[in-house]
């Protein structure tokens, strides 16, 4: 009994640190894109579809997870 306790704590901490991951990179894509946006460099303007793409991709990760887990 015990042992399935403390497997059920170890896939919550998972699951948060998982979600703190997303969380992390989603603030990482978006200051990028922040970055980007104020920039006059022509070159670094390409990547803004790079890196609007990888948000909106953690995103729709970061919904789905915290849907299927009863979080926000």
């Amino acid at each position: 009994m015990a042992q399935l306790l403390d497997t059920r704590n170890s896939d919550a901490n998972d699951g948060r640190e998982w979600e703190d991951s997303i969380r992390n990179e989603i603030n990482y894509y978006s200051c990028c894109l922040d970055e980007i946006r104020n920039s006059n460099d022509p070159e670094y303007k390409v990547l803004f579809p790079v890196y609007e793409s990888l948000l909106a991709h953690r995103q729709r990760q970061l919904q789905k997870f915290t849907s299927s887990c009863g979080t926000a």
